[in-house]
């Protein structure tokens, strides 16, 4: 996002996107306010990818453990829109919780920057994302199981 926010200041008319947020490592409020803000410096040009954790060395140096990553990345990933999108919003969860919440800055684009996620090789990736609107960044990484 530093790099983007860089980015912004040179660029006028080039889309800008995130590649992989890591939800599993990020505050869903923190994520959303800096998601709003760079959206703000490219005057709406953002674009911003998701992806799930999976790499062993990932959980290692923040300090995490893989049982927790799928239910986080879908959790945070969840209250990422719904932050960005409404105002005074309350949300409990087993991972994050808030109470009557308006992230600032809003975002440029109504009602929110373009969502992508990465879909590597399950059936059920491609299907989650499209369940919730969002677009897909398919990850030629592995064959379909």
């Amino acid at each position: 996002m530093v790099f983007l926010a860089a980015a912004a200041q040179v660029t006028r008319h080039a889309r800008l996107v995130t590649g992989a947020v890591l939800p599993a490592f990020n505050n869903p409020l923190k994520v959303a306010g800096e998601l709003a803000m760079l959206d703000a410096l490219c005057d709406g040009r953002l674009d911003c990818g998701f992806a799930r954790a999976f790499l062993p060395h990932e959980f290692a140096h923040f300090g995490g453990q893989t049982g927790r990553e799928p239910g986080a990345v879908r959790r945070g990933r969840g209250a990422g829109p719904i932050v960005a999108e409404q105002e005074n919003v309350t949300s409990e969860g087993r991972f994050y919780s808030f109470h009557n919440i308006t992230s600032l800055p809003r975002p440029t684009q109504t009602p929110r920057p373009p969502f992508y996620v990465a879909a590597l090789g399950t059936r059920e990736s491609f299907e989650r994302a499209g369940a919730n609107g969002y677009g897909i960044m398919a990850i030629p990484m592995a064959g379909a199981r």
